[in-house]
């Protein structure tokens, strides 16, 4: 086999594939804004001091709020598709701690966060054309300077090709770390493992049933090499987890915000994925989602961190607040940091899925 061949063919099947996801999309522009975060604007009445706004119109203001509505009616050609709603700022790639962030409303109920590396949003599995959706954005600008320029689309989303590439991407991912770190055995495994995948698949007439036909088996494949818990071998498992500096090149007031973009986000991909696991390692931002008021957390049962947390979907760890330790010895870190983590889960955390501090201490008995 030769590896430099197979693993340029499997990165050229990607980006293929990667391009057909998204089978057709339709620019939305047309906008209603108003400058500055007021509390209700995902639902107000928009009087006079709401202007008319395009989309793709430079936003040259920096650590700047601005409220985007608009309605969107489903097209005849997204009935009965998986439809999304696209944001692009034209910052993709960059970083996202300091770059445009926001909340995104649909139908007056706030549904993730969105920045440069969360732009999709799903709007409907199953569209209806004729259905109309009110959508709502609380923009933030970000702290670097330079125009900002936000288009929004509505598109079409192929949930079959969109799972293969992924479940391509990470064998492929991996053959790189492998391959990084010298590992050839395991490097040529993965590679000769991905191989039957990309041989059965069928690329020449996208959209087509034997294009179909061919990823159903690629998965066959696919799912027996790398997914199948049969297999004798190590289990990675992925847990979900935001870190975020209270202040830092942003104020304690933008810190509460970005809770509220990050949590939502993080329910949101809850509800889509059954299995997702989430942790935070600083139990002061649960705080903050409590303080913002039932207006700007999602109200669904479903989507309450507190019942989250309790359900061990979403955990608690760490101390209160990053601290600026000096590190003495690894005991003694450990010591203060089970005492803080205690302190605050007592203090904070049963307003969250704990009846009492004995049920808190239960989960640390260990220590």
């Amino acid at each position: 086999m030769n590896l430099i061949f197979e693993l340029g063919r499997a990165q050229r099947v990607l980006e293929d594939l990667e391009r057909l996801i998204v089978v057709h999309k339709k620019e939305i522009s047309s906008y209603k804004s108003k400058e500055g975060k007021q509390q209700d604007g995902q639902f107000c009445l928009m009087d006079e001091t709401w202007e008319d706004y395009r989309m793709g119109t430079a936003w040259s203001q920096v650590d700047a709020h601005r409220w985007f509505r608009t309605t969107v009616t489903i097209p005849e050609s997204m009935d009965g598709h998986h439809v999304e709603f696209l944001i692009t700022t034209g910052r993709e790639g960059e970083w996202d701690a300091t770059n445009p962030q926001m909340l995104f409303y649909l139908d007056g109920e706030l549904m993730q966060g969105v920045d440069v590396n969360h732009r999709e949003v799903t709007i409907t599995k199953n569209a209806r054309a004729g259905e109309c959706h009110e959508i709502a954005v609380l923009a933030y600008s970000g702290m670097v300077k330079g125009d900002l320029v936000i288009h929004t689309y509505l598109q079409v989303v192929d949930d079959r090709i969109r799972h293969l590439y992924y479940d391509l991407l990470i064998p492929l991912q991996s053959a790189y770390v492998l391959k990084k770190k010298a590992d050839e055995e395991n490097y040529r495994r993965v590679l000769q493992m991905m191989a039957p995948a990309l041989d059965a698949l069928d690329l020449r007439e996208a959209y087509s049933e034997r294009f179909y036909q061919s990823i159903e088996k690629a998965e066959e494949i696919l799912k027996k090499a790398f997914y199948s818990e049969e297999k004798e071998c190590p289990v990675v498992s992925a847990i979900g987890h935001t870190h975020i500096d209270i202040a830092w090149l942003w104020t304690v007031g933008q810190t509460r915000e970005k809770v509220l973009r990050s949590f939502s986000t993080v329910l949101r991909l809850m509800e889509q994925y059954p299995d997702y696991k989430f942790m935070s390692s600083q139990p002061i931002l649960y705080q903050f989602v409590k303080r913002a008021g039932s207006s700007d957390v999602r109200k669904d049962q479903g989507a309450d961190p507190g019942r989250q947390m309790g359900s061990g979907r979403s955990n608690v760890a760490g101390v209160g607040l990053q601290p600026d330790w000096r590190r003495v010895s690894y005991p003694s870190d450990l010591k203060k940091g089970i005492a803080s983590f205690r302190r605050n889960l007592e203090k904070k955390a049963n307003l969250y899925g704990f009846r009492t501090s004995s049920d808190i201490r239960r989960r640390f008995r260990r220590f």
